[in-house]
């Protein structure tokens, strides 16, 4: 959305779609705002309109709201989540994947799913994805990713090995919905946790 109209007002001509689906992600540029990624790897260009499938190759889980956005310290990097953490420098020429997969490898049933267990059990196994990235605003090397299957990991070395540090009260039907580091503390990070799919209503931070 344009932040001004050339008509006296900001109307329904300002606003333009960006080549990502619904509820996607977008990630604009910070050194191009001619740039905005998006989607599970759309990239549109202002000046031309095109829309450039970026999407990594591959052989990757992701959800409709796959986290795409740029680091607060290094412009040329944006991640990407998937089952994994990846990330490209090149404006997603090329794709890295930094993390291995971060999903829960088994997970029990939910009440909430009681009454159908045979459909639920055929599943594959491992079904989670990276459901929310936090990266560092003091240290390019600090990523924090969280599940959609309740575990929250963190690196302080770029990706070359993960810590999960997940509170002893997620459960693998919560996700991580967001994750917010500290502008302040590197070691800290603050998460939204939606436990929707156990008819939890109440919101968790």
């Amino acid at each position: 959305v344009a932040s001004r109209g050339n008509d006296g007002q900001i109307t329904f001509r300002d606003w333009h779609p960006v080549g990502a689906e619904e509820y996607a992600y977008v990630a604009p540029d910070p050194l191009n705002p001619n740039l905005i990624y998006g989607s599970k790897g759309s990239k549109f260009n202002r000046i031309t309109g095109q829309v450039e499938d970026i999407k990594p190759r591959g052989n990757y889980r992701y959800l409709r709201t796959a986290p795409m956005l740029f680091s607060f310290v290094d412009p040329h990097v944006l991640y990407l989540g998937a089952q994994a953490v990846l990330k490209t420098t090149d404006g997603g020429k090329n794709w890295e994947a930094i993390s291995p997969d971060l999903s829960r490898e088994t997970y029990e049933l939910p009440a909430s799913v009681s009454a159908y267990p045979d459909a639920a059990k055929q599943q594959a196994t491992r079904r989670g994805v990276v459901y929310s990235i936090g990266p560092s605003r003091l240290n390019v090397s600090t990523i924090w990713a969280g599940t959609d299957d309740g575990l929250i990991h963190v690196t302080r070395d770029g990706g070359k090995s993960w810590k999960n540090v997940t509170p002893p009260d997620l459960s693998p039907w919560d996700k991580v919905a967001q994750l917010d580091a500290s502008p302040f503390d590197d070691g800290t990070v603050y998460a939204a946790v939606n436990r929707l799919r156990v008819d939890d209503l109440k919101p968790h931070i």
